[in-house]
Order: C-alpha cells, then sequence, then structure tokens
C-alpha cells in the first residue's frame, strides 16, 4: 500500500529487465510529456512519462558546474539507489545528458508538496486536520530515522521536500543533495533556498548534525499547523538574527492540541544538545501508535537491511546511539593531547616526507624543522591528485599515528580533503582518490565517508564518520600487527574515535593525503610510533571494513 501496486510492478519490471538483459542507458529521448514543475539553485525538476514503462515519473536535473562535483554526484546517487523504504520518494533509475547535466528518475507524488498542500489550505481559509498532521509527523520521523540508522543526514527537511500521494501518504524527497556541491558553494548556495528553514548550529558553526533534521520537521510541521513560516523577515541579516535569538510566535490554541503544539517547541529548542531526540519523540504515544503499525506493515516486503531497524521500532529499542565518547582533545592553541596514550617517540622508520612527482604540487621552501618536507602546498587545480607519504610501514612494526592538517591559504575553506593508506607497492595513477579501488582507503573530510572500492563492495561511500574542516587536525592511527587479521586502520577527527575504520591491511602500506585546489596545502603534524593501539570501549555504531 506505500507504493501503488500497478507502479511498484512496472519498476519492478523495469529494474528486472536492466539486471538481466543489460538495457541501454537512459537519454531524454526515453520521456515524453516532459513538463516544469520548479527550479532551484542545483537545476530544474520535471515531470514526464517514462516510455520503457508508460508510468508517470519525476526527472531531477542536477546542474554540474566543476568536475570537482562529479564524485560527490555520484555519492549521492549511491545513497538514494540504496534507500528503498515505504516513506522515500522511490529511485528508479538515473542518467547523465551531456557533459554538465545529471539526471535522477524518481517516483511521481500525484499529491504534490506540503508547500502547495498548505497554499491550499490557506487560501481556503481551513486548517490541517489534527489526526492527518500526526499522520505527517510520525511519517516523516520513521525515515528519518531510518536515514540517520543507516548514517545519512537529510539536511534539507522542509514543506517542498516532503511530497504527498494520493492517498496523502508522505514521501520524503531530495535527501542530501546539499552534498552534491563542493564545500565552497554548498552553503552559500543553499542558504538562499532553504534559508528560513536551517537551524541555529547550522548558521552558528556551519555544519550539520542529526539534531538539524529534527529541527526541520519542526519548522515544516509549524508551517503546517499555522500556515506561515516560525522564522521570516525583510532580508538575511533579519532572518538570522531570528533562527538564532528569537522564538516563533506561539502556534495558537485553535489550530492543535496542547500535545502537539508541545512538541513542535521541542523540536524547536535552538540548544541541539537540549532539543528533543528522536528517541523521545518516538516515545510520544500519538507517534508511538501511528510508528509501530506502519512498521509491522512494512517489516514483510522491506529489504534485509531495513528488518533491522523496523523490528527495534516494533519492540520499541531506541533506534539512535548515544554522542561518540570523546577519548582527547584540541587544545586552544591548536597542539593536539591524548591523556589515554603514553607519550610518543618519533618513529624509528625513517624521516617523513610527501612523494611528490608532480609539478603543479610543491614542498614549502620555508620554515624550519623540516617543514619542507611534511607541508605540501598545491599549485594549481588538478583532479584528485593523492599524494603518498614516506617512510613505508611495514608488518610487525606496531602502532603508527600521524597527524594531518589540511588548510586554506586563501581562506576559502575549499574542499578535496582526503586522509587515507595505501599499499606501498601501488604506482599511484593520475586523477586518483584515497579508496578508489582495491590499492587504498580513503577518509574524507567534506562529508565523512570512508571508501574502500572492491568488486565486491556494496557501498560504495560509507557515512557515520564526522567531517573534518580546513584548519582542523585529522589523526589516522595503523596498528602493523604481524598478523594480518589483527592489522587496523582507525580515524580521530576533533578529539573523537571514529566508527568506521579497517581491518586486514597489506604488509605494506603508506598514508596518503588528496588535495585539489591552488594553494590548499596539507601539513603533517607529527608522525609518531606507540607501543599500544589507542582503545575506547562501547563506541556506538561501529563497523569494520575487511581490507
Amino acid at each position: 500500500t506505500f507504493v501503488k501496486m500497478a507502479d511498484q510492478a512496472l519498476i519492478d519490471e523495469y529494474k528486472d529487465r536492466v539486471e538481466a538483459a543489460g538495457a541501454p542507458m537512459l537519454t531524454l529521448a526515453d520521456f515524453t510529456n516532459i513538463k516544469l514543475l520548479c527550479e532551484g539553485g542545483f537545476g530544474k525538476t520535471y515531470s514526464a512519462t517514462f516510455l520503457r514503462t508508460g508510468q508517470e515519473v519525476v526527472l531531477k536535473q542536477i546542474l554540474i558546474r566543476r568536475e570537482a562535483q562529479e564524485q560527490a554526484i555520484i555519492h549521492e546517487i549511491e545513497i538514494h539507489r540504496n534507500m528503498q523504504f515505504g516513506f522515500i520518494a522511490r529511485f528508479i533509475d538515473q542518467f547523465r545528458e551531456g557533459d554538465d547535466e545529471q539526471y535522477i528518475v524518481m517516483e511521481y507524488c500525484r499529491g504534490g508538496d506540503l508547500y502547495n498542500y498548505i497554499k491550499t489550505l490557506k487560501s481556503q481559509r481551513k486548517l490541517a486536520d489534527e489526526n492527518f498532521v500526526w499522520n505527517v509527523v510520525a511519517q516523516i520521523v520513521i525515515t528519518v530515522g531510518y536515514l540517520h540508522s543507516y548514517r545519512v543526514v537529510h539536511r534539507d527537511l522542509k514543506p517542498e521536500n516532503v511530497f504527498l500521494t494520493e492517498d496523502m501518504e508522505v514521501r520524503v524527497g531530495d535527501f542530501g543533495i546539499s552534498k552534491v556541491l563542493d564545500a565552497q558553494l554548498s552553503f552559500a548556495l543553499s542558504m538562499k533556498g532553504t534559508l528560513r528553514y536551517v537551524s541555529p548550529e547550522l548558521l552558528l558553526e556551519k555544519k550539520f548534525h542529526k539534531s538539524g533534521d529534527i529541527w526541520g520537521i519542526g519548522v515544516t510541521i509549524y508551517e503546517l499547523l499555522t500556515q506561515h513560516r516560525p522564522f521570516d523577515g525583510k532580508n538575511e541579516t533579519e532572518i538570522q538574527r531570528k533562527i538564532v535569538k528569537e522564538d516563533p510566535a506561539p502556534i495558537p490554541p485553535q489550530n492543535c492540541s496542547d500535545r502537539l503544539r508541545n512538541l513542535v517547541s521541542a523540536m524547536l529548542i535552538k540548544d541541539r544538545f537540549k532539543r528533543i531526540s528522536l528517541n523521545q519523540i518516538l516515545k510520544f504515544p500519538e507517534i508511538n501508535q501511528r510508528i509501530k503499525a506502519y512498521a509491522k506493515e512494512m517489516i514483510g516486503t522491506s529489504q534485509e537491511r531495513s528488518r533491522v531497524y523496523l523490528q527495534h521500532l516494533i519492540d520499541d529499542i531506541d533506534i539512535t546511539p548515544p554522542e561518540i565518547p570523546s577519548i582527547s582533545g584540541i587544545n586552544p592553541d591548536g597542539s593536539y593531547s591524548n591523556p589515554t596514550q603514553v607519550s610518543g617517540v618519533q618513529a624509528p622508520i625513517g624521516s617523513v616526507r610527501f612523494d611528490i612527482k608532480d609539478e603543479r604540487i610543491a614542498t614549502q621552501r620555508i620554515g624550519e624543522n623540516s617543514q619542507s618536507l611534511t607541508r605540501l602546498i598545491q599549485l594549481s587545480d588538478q583532479k584528485r591528485n593523492t599524494v603518498s607519504i614516506s617512510p613505508e610501514i611495514q608488518a610487525g612494526i606496531g602502532v603508527v599515528q600521524i597527524a594531518v592538517r589540511f588548510d586554506d591559504a586563501k581562506g576559502e575553506n575549499r574542499a578535496y580533503r582526503w586522509l587515507g593508506v595505501i599499499f606501498s607497492g601501488y604506482a599511484i595513477p593520475d586523477s586518483y582518490y584515497p579508496g578508489q579501488d582495491e590499492a587504498s582507503a580513503g577518509y574524507c573530510g567534506s562529508d565523512g565517508s570512508v571508501v574502500h572500492i572492491t568488486p565486491r563492495t556494496i557501498d560504495k561511500y560509507i557515512d557515520g564518520n564526522s567531517p573534518y574542516e580546513n584548519g582542523e587536525i585529522v589523526i589516522a592511527e595503523v596498528n602493523m600487527h604481524p598478523e594480518r587479521e589483527k592489522r587496523t586502520l582507525h580515524f580521530f577527527t576533533n578529539g573523537l574515535w571514529q566508527p568506521i575504520y579497517f581491518v586486514g591491511l597489506p604488509d605494506r602500506i603508506k598514508f596518503c593525503v588528496q588535495r585539489y585546489y591552488n594553494m590548499t596545502t596539507a601539513q603533517v603534524v607529527w608522525m609518531k610510533q606507540y607501543p599500544t593501539p589507542t582503545v575506547v570501549r562501547d563506541i556506538p555504531n561501529v563497523l569494520a571494513i575487511n581490507w
């Protein structure tokens, strides 16, 4: 019942043909009756008839303004392809048109979006039915919980991204699209269209957090109940001030019950640490009974990866973990302290230096303490250039840590920050990023994803680790045990042990980094050897990836 059976059959039949026979790649010629629905900063959205199945679909166009966006766009497509869930707008296929247009084919929702539903209510001078509002809250919450359980943050919840079927069921769409853009564009462009819906912490910290999705739900439901935005103003400065410092006007008592009004207020608490959590929302009786009913209906036909999540909802088991415990911290002067480790010593494995072979990268020729060996500067834009760091680290040497600080000399906080490990016998090709194949593993700073692509890989980009910015220190720790199955690679960001790590490293490895833009840098703060590995217990959502 969550996807109309006729449409579902068409989608499944089409996908079976693609998998079995290798159907030709899609082009715009495979669609007719193409009509513009809306236009945004990232591209246009159309409705169309899919000639291969006869069904009505949505075509989402993403304009590729820079080569650097391609890798992130592939990432988003992979996320959407894998997020098959009852209340998510269903992914059907994708294709490329020319050099600068990427299209995603999705389920068409005949009920329009929540934004237009609110406009209709306002024009008819009607209030939203409270039972319908509780349904909307529950359906968005179960979907956001599903995304969070797989370490995906929506980032852009608002009425325009909540679609409705003919039966008035929710379909959440456009999750993660802000990640498509590179770091220097994503914040500015997303603010143009969604400033009124962003959380205070995004404005103050310039970072996305899971709690920001709770804020997005709160703003969306507030608008559904009142038919106006909670934070508005004459200009961007006034809107930002209200989001950060002012409470919205109270929801009129006649619009809904006290319980619903109190829930929305709890979602709009400005301090993200005090804001109501997803687990607390699930305990509201009005939400809990609906969530359990949805979960019981969906669990029998869901993918294996969704069933554990749905069973937890049925059994009232908390679905989101607590914050990752901190084991160390960055000092005010930028130095790094780790109270759980004994003092490290300079690794007796050779001098630290970048293995630079490209004339468009230079080591710094000034400074003391061998800065020319431990800091590289990108002299011009170059796509995905990965540089290894000597010395080689061999099996049996034990625990080695490297701390790297990425910076942007232009102060523009540009992206392409990668730290990883690579098999030291591998000749790194041009246009290569850490984790691109079986020879390496990489950790991306812009979105925190971990990458190690092999023929067996299901999820090319695995979310769960925290992103790291220019100016921050990120640490990689390898334990090069004599036995391969005991060799590990862990990452630390902002003093936190990250939950996604690797086991089974090769016999010989080097650390590696990647930069892209002119005047972006990477500096080895230290490279040290330790007698024992760092140990932190009770880390939530731990995932070991076998090399």
